[in-house]
């Protein structure tokens, strides 16, 4: 008889196939994290591409306090089980690129880092002019193949700046994937 939350050999199978579904179905990428309670064959890919802007997009994240926020930000990353592998930010967003632990939600991680990063630059007065984050972010799965690209993409932020602003940086990539952008003040 098999004990209550103990995997089964087919449960594992089961399980397998539907991500190798799932992965042939909509083009997914795939990274090399084993769930130790299932199958040799479990392995998942969740590198992801987020864009985070603070209220109504307005320009509040300083520079001279920027890098305490990266570290910040990353504590909530590393205690998450998750692996930061880029961040960049401009006065008025933020991008990170990380690897989702496959046991994480997303949309749980994001909460974190939104609301306790928020309450962090409220009460250390870092960046007196920061309101919150926007409402809304962005996130966009991320292939192996893709990485570097999207890797140096975050990494020269300021240099892709001066030629695009961020409101058509964020229309364009979320209208990339079919999606309309959301405003605040709208």
């Amino acid at each position: 008889m098999k004990a209550i939350g103990q995997p089964r050999i087919e449960d594992a199978a089961y399980y397998t196939h539907s991500i190798h579904r799932l992965v042939s179905l909509y083009n997914l990428p795939y990274l090399c994290y084993k769930h130790q309670n299932l199958s040799a064959m479990s392995y998942v890919s969740s590198m992801y591409h987020i864009v985070i802007n603070t209220y109504r997009r307005e320009k509040t994240i300083s520079e001279e306090s920027k890098n305490e926020l990266y570290h910040y930000i990353w504590g909530i990353i590393k205690r998450r089980k998750c692996i930061l592998i880029r961040m960049n930010a401009m006065p008025e967003h933020i991008h990170i690129l990380l690897e989702l632990n496959p046991t994480e939600r997303l949309s749980d991680l994001m909460r974190d880092i939104k609301a306790n990063s928020s309450a962090w630059i409220k009460s250390s007065n870092k960046m007196p002019l920061f309101k919150g984050w926007g409402k809304e972010y962005a996130a966009f799965g991320v292939s192996h193949e893709a990485r570097e690209r999207v890797y140096n993409y975050i990494l020269n932020q300021q240099e892709h700046h001066r030629k695009e602003t961020f409101d058509h940086e964020y229309e364009r990539l979320v209208g990339n994937i079919g999606m309309k952008t959301y405003r605040e003040d709208e």
